[in-house]
């Protein structure tokens, strides 16, 4: 996953500006879309097209016969981070995974969270 991410980042970013980049790789033994996310309090220079630092990093695993699921995803991210400013403040904020978690699955994030489930 790491790799493709690594290789699809070298020919086009995925910094979607706002501090968020959405990496994604497709996988042949995908079973489903999964994810993972590193939140920054001081942001990485990874050059973002509008020069913020990026303080979210979202990375999408999506099955190879399936194209659009990271595509909702990457969609509701880029909402939350343009069209909620508070609450990607709050997201940003956070200082747990379990804080990050909470947020994303609350009704706050009632716009973005049917994409998430529990990983227990």
């Amino acid at each position: 996953v790491t790799a493709s991410a690594i290789q699809r980042e070298h020919e086009a970013t995925t910094c979607v500006g706002a501090g968020l980049m959405v990496p994604h790789a497709r996988v042949d033994n995908a079973f489903r879309l999964s994810g993972v996310m590193a939140l920054s309090s001081t942001g990485w220079a990874l050059g973002a097209p509008d020069g913020i630092p990026v303080q979210c990093v979202v990375l999408l695993s999506t099955p190879e016969r399936e194209a659009s699921p990271h595509l909702a995803v990457l969609s509701a991210f880029a909402r939350l981070f343009v069209a909620a400013p508070e609450l990607r403040d709050r997201l940003l904020g956070s200082t747990s995974a379990d804080e990050a978690s909470a947020l994303l699955t609350s009704i706050d994030a009632d716009s973005i969270n049917y994409h998430f489930e529990s990983a227990d």
